[in-house]
């Protein structure tokens, strides 16, 4: 074969291997390039006022250019995989209904373009009794702060939620990095959460939330609020008391882990129930870290049933003030020779004090 042929050859052999080359690739190309496209491209810019409708993962994400609100008689449906992103500290009022229902595989996130100035969160009021419940499953809510006072919110508590309605269930949710800080006394409570009411919250989890004064995580108040809150995981918050009862509540708080959190006060779980009728049951409770006890009971009628408190510093349980609340079937380190503080004139009933041993760290 002559050089000339020889090229011919590996020529025509270099085009068939392109060619078939090329067309293993056309179809990846044409598959991917939708995607891609939509990732890139696909985004729907939210103005200030109100909103209601549908929001769909197809022109997600949703950039919110001013404060929002669903008014009454309005619902807007998110739709799972959505991504709301708030451009500036705006707040998200709810006056109608809410359903952002993510899945395991896609979850709804409510963020902020600015972390270091966040978003001004969810404002759940003034909403109709005959109005169907509002709902956030699956969701993550990140960056929300709320501000008090100098300028800043009226509400001054609750970081991503605020809410004073009945209807309300919370489920499967991450509240992370949310804070509440305030600039007037006795606000600044409820880094993630703030409620009244009779929510429920359950299999969430809250992590790294921060607050000035109470309820780092999640702060409960009012004399109508029964709340149930259950099998949820708190750690790593940060504040004066990362779960604050308070005013009269009489929440339902069941099945909680609660550990690893750091309290910048006195305290990791705060009753001060001026009457209040809280019952916390089958919670753990271990491994935290403030100046006076996990447990702090100001006053109330709490009853506590069936609770491991193990492993906080610098004590177990702390009384501020003389209290009856009454510990029943539970582990406490120390026993109630280790309580601190004011007298406790309660019931203690089939406690123990004994090494839980847990079979994981």
């Amino acid at each position: 074969m002559s050089r000339q042929d020889l090229q011919m050859f590996l020529v025509e052999v270099f085009m068939k291997k392109s060619i078939f080359t090329m067309s293993l690739c056309f179809p990846i190309i044409l598959f991917l390039s939708p995607i891609e496209t939509q990732r890139t491209f696909a985004q729907t810019e939210i103005p200030a006022g109100n909103v209601s409708g549908t929001w769909t993962q197809a022109n997600s994400p949703y950039n919110i250019n001013g404060e929002i609100t669903i008014p009454n008689d309005s619902t807007l449906t998110i739709e799972p995989g959505v991504e709301v992103i708030f451009t500036g500290h705006y707040k998200f009022y709810v006056y109608g209904n809410l359903l952002a229902i993510g899945t395991e595989q896609d979850s709804i996130k409510f963020t902020s373009a600015e972390p270091d100035s966040g978003w001004h969160g969810i404002k759940l009021v003034d909403i109709p009794t005959s109005n169907d419940s509002t709902i956030f499953e699956y969701c993550t809510f990140q960056y929300g702060k709320e501000l008090y006072g100098n300028g800043g919110s009226n509400f001054g508590s609750g970081g991503a939620i605020y809410s004073e309605i009945d209807k309300l269930r919370i489920s499967h949710c991450l509240f992370r990095n949310n804070s509440c800080f305030s600039m007037e006394p006795f606000s600044g409570a409820g880094g993630a959460v703030a409620i009244e009411g009779n929510p429920i919250i359950e299999y969430c989890v809250f992590r790294w939330n921060e607050s000035l004064i109470n309820g780092a995580a999640i702060w409960i108040f009012g004399s109508s609020s029964n709340a149930l809150i259950r099998n949820n995981h708190f750690h790593h918050n940060i504040g004066s008391a990362p779960i604050g009862i308070y005013h009269s509540a009489s929440p339902k708080f069941i099945n909680n882990l609660i550990e690893q959190n750091y309290s910048n006060g006195e305290y990791i779980i705060f009753f001060s129930n001026d009457g209040g009728n809280a019952k916390i049951i089958n919670n753990t409770i271990v491994n935290n870290t403030c100046s006076l006890g996990a447990v702090l009971v100001n006053d109330g009628l709490a009853l506590f049933v069936n609770n491991i408190v193990y492993g906080n510093e610098p004590s177990q349980v702390y009384f501020d003030l003389p209290s009856s609340v009454s510990f029943k079937n539970c582990l406490i380190e120390g026993g109630k020779e280790g309580f601190t503080g004011a007298a406790f004139t309660g019931a203690y009933e089939n406690c123990i004090d004994a090494d839980p041993r847990f079979v994981s760290t």
